[in-house]
């Protein structure tokens, strides 16, 4: 008797335990469908309203009846509108893409001879030495030298009074014996120390051009 009523109960469980599974396997497929369609409207573009279901009469471009755009359409779409806002109009096409041909250069130009230093530079720049002094590099530029940049300008300056750092000469100002004075004692410093390569005073990580300066009271 009491093996037949636990049978009886065993039985009338099994149907509970069947709905209770087929209800969570609802409840779950509910959450997925939700998370797709949250994933799908966040790589839509906006204005573009996706359905929940794909529909079955897309034809091969893509399109629903020839009046939806697909997903792809609806980009290329939005891309074109925001680029004809924010791109001149000579560089885009009709349809709103990107005309290639805007990007291509209009005329190709070869340089057959480029600037050379000489004697005339030579003699800007030690005038430019002498009334502005070391360092007005972009006001010897802007009246002097116009076609050589500031760097170039410091360099050439460097040579010529032979040294590599013009850090002991700021606003130092002289003619052209002053810049060959100061050449010459250079070339004495470099020599004595070991420091003087390819017609520069190079200074050394041991400081010897600074002691031997120091030394024979030398600025």
């Amino acid at each position: 008797m009491r093996a037949a009523a636990v049978f009886r109960l065993f039985f009338l469980l099994i149907p509970t335990a069947r709905g209770a599974a087929r209800g969570g396997d609802a409840r779950a497929r509910r959450r997925r469908a939700r998370a797709t369609n949250a994933r799908q409207s966040l790589e839509a573009p906006r204005g573009f309203k996706r359905t929940r279901r794909p529909h079955r009469d897309l034809d091969a471009t893509g399109r629903r009846d020839g009046t939806t755009m697909s997903i792809a359409d609806a980009r290329v779409r939005w891309a074109n509108d925001m680029r004809a806002v924010v791109t001149r109009a000579d560089a885009l096409r009709s349809d709103g893409s990107i005309d290639q041909n805007f990007f291509k250069p209009k005329r190709v130009v070869f340089e057959t001879q480029s600037k050379k230093w000489g004697d005339d530079e030579r003699e800007r720049l030690l005038r430019g030495l002498e009334t502005h002094g070391v360092g007005a590099w972009g006001v010897m530029k802007r009246e002097l030298l116009p076609e050589w940049d500031t760097l170039q300008l410091r360099v050439k300056a460097s040579k010529m009074m032979g040294t590599q750092s013009l850090a002991r000469y700021p606003k130092w100002r002289g003619d052209a014996a002053a810049v060959k004075a100061e050449y010459e004692k250079n070339k004495a410093i470099g020599e004595a120390t070991g420091c003087w390569k390819n017609g520069t005073l190079v200074e050394d990580d041991d400081g010897s051009v600074a002691k031997y300066m120091a030394e024979h009271g030398l600025t």
